[in-house]
């Protein structure tokens, strides 16, 4: 018992779920069963954090059985979703140097990068987005000419009371790619 969404998550991740619609060849025994009744909860919580729910309470409850088939209740109740409570992008480099050296073209890089980071204060915080993000951010990097662009350190802080993630990252630009001049070989059938 969840809502919708959660609950795909957790039907298709949770182990206890495996065995729901499994053939009888493929039953599990009754100390199996408790023991993956214990471990539902915690891994549920993790799967939940995972969708920005750190506040989650799991309980599993056995109802009566159906036949012979046991039927396990898992309960959820999500509590609000994390947002996101602030985030800081911060470069290393190449980027980082022609920036501070006064650069328009860095300053303005570093600028946009700040201002398309996809998670900006108050959106919902999900590992998906968050991993989305810096994926989105050091290809766009990538694409202007830092080919060799990665990111030295990222972290979400987890403030569960306040239900907020702080987000930091930082990248190291490596050196700026530009194209050098142009050779031109194989002009023996064609003009240059």
């Amino acid at each position: 018992q969840a809502p919708d969404a959660l609950r795909t998550l957790l039907t298709t991740y949770l182990d206890l779920s495996r065995f729901q619609n499994a053939p009888a060849t493929e039953g599990i025994t009754p100390a199996e069963l408790e023991r993956l009744m214990r471990a539902a909860p915690a891994q549920a919580r993790s799967l939940l954090e995972t969708a920005g729910y750190f506040s989650a309470d799991v309980k599993i409850e056995r109802g009566p059985a159906q036949g012979e088939v046991p039927l396990i209740q898992v309960i959820v109740e999500p509590g609000p979703q994390a947002t996101v409570a602030g985030f800081t992008l911060d470069a290393r480099g190449a980027l980082q140097s022609a920036a501070q050296a006064g650069d328009a073209a860095a300053i303005e890089e570093l600028a946009t990068l700040r201002r398309q980071w996809p998670l900006q204060p108050g959106a919902a915080f999900r590992q998906s987005a968050w991993t989305d993000a810096k994926n989105i951010t050091i290809a766009q990097l990538r694409a202007r000419g830092y080919a060799a662009a990665a990111w030295t350190d990222t972290r979400a802080l987890v403030d569960a009371p306040d239900n907020s993630v702080a987000l930091s990252a930082v990248l190291d630009s490596g050196p700026l790619f530009r194209f050098g001049e142009i050779r031109i070989e194989g002009l023996q059938r064609h003009d240059e």
